[in-house]
């Protein structure tokens, strides 16, 4: 009998399916990141037993919370929420792949000095605020072209 979290992971691949069929796109080259915000480590491995291993964490308390119970399966991790400062060590310890949220010049930068002490890298995504709402992260659109060269200047 399928569990709910298999029976939505397959649901999802066959929408992803269909919606490149109808593009010509090559379903093999679309990646489903399981956003775990709430969800357990028990369900989170469930999807990864059938599969998936790609998620994305928007907090770092729930990264740490998560990282002991799920470090034995393989997997990536990407912090999808706002990132502070304070917590850069915390997510590299975590090894996080990727940083989805990248919306200011004062954490690139923190970010870049972390990074240099770790000798590593990591890949990042700017977060922009298409919306305009003073609630959200994220840059403002006109904001995006000069931040983009600016942190294609940093190494790490």
């Amino acid at each position: 009998m399928m569990s709910d979290i298999a029976r939505n992971i397959a649901e999802i691949k066959y929408r992803i399916a269909e919606a490149c069929s109808k593009t010509g796109r090559n379903p093999e080259e679309v990646k489903l990141l399981l956003a775990t915000k709430t969800v357990s480590a028990e369900g989170i491995k469930e999807a990864f037993s059938v599969g998936e291993t790609l998620m994305g964490e928007n907090k770092v308390q729930e990264l740490r919370d998560k990282f002991d119970d799920l470090q034995e399966i393989p997997h990536t991790k990407h912090l999808i929420g706002h990132l502070q400062t304070n917590k850069i060590k915390d997510v590299l310890k975590c090894n996080v792949a990727c940083i989805q949220s990248l919306d200011r010049w004062d954490l690139a930068e923190k970010l870049q000095q972390r990074l240099e002490y770790e000798k590593k890298t990591i890949e990042v995504l700017v977060q922009v605020n298409t919306s305009y709402e003073e609630s959200k992260f994220g840059l403002n659109p006109k904001e995006v072209l000069g931040f983009v060269e600016k942190v294609a200047s940093l190494d790490r």
